[in-house]
């Protein structure tokens, strides 16, 4: 404890802080991604994020983290996500300015942009060392899979396979999805816990000169992994020290 101290007390404040939003993105069909670990930024050992964007439309494919649970923050527009857990359960849901959602490892995803303007989001990954561009994604698995095992377990002919990607996709264009998703909420086993939540929705923690909205274990039940928090603008939080568990 008492080394971790000195390493932190050596620190610059600038070395507390990156400018993500000024790093040269990976740009793709769909949207674009910004990545900041701790290789980018060494002082943030416990997480890592990404700032990206999807254009209407634009689908982050279907991919899974195998050592990292996610955390996504809305900034702006909208999108919509869908989950298949372990057990095959699967949810669906549509997020706007302000919303949260949070992803157990293990879970499968995909986002995609909805509406009529572009989206911007941060997500945040509770390993340091994690990087968004090494998922294991749908497309990148169907391109390293013979075609005939393909063939067989999806119950098509080879020919049918031939237009797949050679390589995985990240972030493509797509058409756009329904209204609502409601329309294939007969289709889904929802699990107990849902990965939503709406954060400026809620009521914040009201002090001098500022309001906190809160999304912890106890305010958001399935994001155990992660407490995210969003200050009032224009607010100044007091220096203080803090201590977190990340995992029980």
């Amino acid at each position: 404890m008492k080394a971790s101290r000195k390493k932190t007390d050596k620190l610059k404040p600038s070395e507390f802080r990156f400018p993500m939003g000024r790093q040269k993105p990976r740009t793709f069909p769909g949207g674009t991604a910004r990545e900041a670990t701790a290789i980018q930024f060494p002082t943030s050992k416990s997480i890592a994020g990404v700032l990206m964007t999807l254009k209407p439309g634009g689908l982050r494919e279907l991919h899974w983290h195998a050592n990292a649970a996610e955390w996504g923050y809305v900034i702006g527009g909208k999108v919509r996500t869908t989950i298949i857990d372990p057990q095959g359960r699967s949810e669906i849901n549509d997020f706007g300015q302000g919303d949260v959602w949070y992803f157990p490892r293990g879970h499968g995803h995909s986002i995609q942009g909805i509406g009529n303007e572009t989206t911007k989001f941060l997500l945040i990954f509770d390993n340091g060392y994690f990087s968004e561009f090494a998922t294991f994604s749908l497309t990148d698995w169907l391109a390293h899979t013979p075609k005939d095992i393909l063939a067989q377990n999806l119950r098509v002919s080879s020919e049918e396979l031939k237009s797949l990607p050679k390589k995985e996709v990240y972030i493509v264009t797509g058409p756009t999805p329904p209204a609502s998703p409601e329309t294939y909420a007969d289709a889904l086993h929802s699990p107990p816990l849902t990965h939503k939540y709406e954060l400026l929705s809620q009521e914040p923690k009201r002090y001098r000169g500022s309001s906190l909205w809160l999304a912890s274990s106890r305010e958001f039940p399935i994001s155990t992994t992660m407490t995210g928090a969003m200050l009032e603008p224009g607010a100044r939080c007091p220096a203080r020290a803090s201590l977190a568990s990340q995992r029980g």
